[in-house]
Parts: structure tokens; C-alpha cells; sequence
């Protein structure tokens, strides 16, 4: 397989993981008690299923397995606007944008983009942090 094939594929990869959200093998996997729905596709996960909103999984869960850096875009006030968070580096480079909702990989000369819904409210998470001063 080439770098641009390679490339293409973890960007989508991380393209499916952020749009699907947590799923029930997921919260399996990190100990989320969940209640059957009939009315779900397996694999499928809703978050009211949870027993409070502080069990749910969140963005700061994804960031903890994910991010190796930040980069915050603000306005001259300080006040936040986006942030890109760095999933891969060293051979294919792989920046995700919760300010524009695009993956942006790169390999060499190669580079690909694909948008993204932040079903992880990853993007929220970062807004808080850089709120709070972290």
C-alpha cells in the first residue's frame, strides 16, 4: 500500500471514530454501564442510556487516548475560536481541526482533507479547557 492510500485511510479512520461517537463496545471496553434499547442498531449508543451525564464518555475521554499536542486559535480579546489537536506525527502527520471539523493529513508531498461531525464533543471539551485556563 502507498503513503497516499496509507494516509487516506487513517484520516478517514479518524474521520469514523468521531462521527459515530462512543458505542456500546466502546463503553463496554472502559466499564460504562449501559441499558439495552430496543430501538438501537447494535454497536449503536445513545447517551441517555448512561446512569447521569457525569458517566458519559466525553471529549476529554478521547483526547486522553488520542492527542499528542493543541494549538488554539484566539481572538485579540483571548476569547476562543477553535483548536487543532495532533493525533499522529513522525511519518503521516495528522492534525484534527474542532474549529473547522476537517482532518488534515499529510505524508511527504501527499495530503488529504476529510470533514468530520464531532459526535465526542471534543471540540466543546477544548473550548471549556481553554476556559478555565488550562
Amino acid at each position: 500500500m502507498d503513503s497516499t492510500t496509507q494516509l487516506k485511510a487513517l484520516c478517514k479512520e479518524y474521520a469514523a471514530e468521531l462521527c459515530a461517537g462512543p458505542t456500546v463496545a466502546w463503553c463496554a471496553e472502559n466499564d460504562f454501564d449501559l441499558t439495552p434499547r430496543d430501538d438501537l442498531e447494535d454497536g449503536e449508543f445513545d447517551a441517555d442510556d448512561l446512569d447521569s451525564y457525569e458517566d458519559q464518555p466525553c471529549g476529554q475521554d478521547w483526547i486522553n487516548r488520542h492527542h499528542y499536542a493543541r494549538r488554539y486559535t484566539i481572538d485579540a480579546d483571548r476569547s476562543y475560536i477553535g483548536a487543532r489537536v495532533l493525533v499522529a506525527g513522525g511519518g503521516p502527520t495528522v492534525w484534527i481541526d474542532f474549529e473547522d471539523d476537517l482532518i488534515i493529513g499529510t505524508w511527504g508531498h501527499d495530503r488529504f482533507e476529510i470533514p468530520f461531525k464531532d459526535s465526542w464533543n471534543v471540540g466543546s471539551t477544548l473550548e471549556s479547557d481553554w476556559d478555565s485556563g488550562l
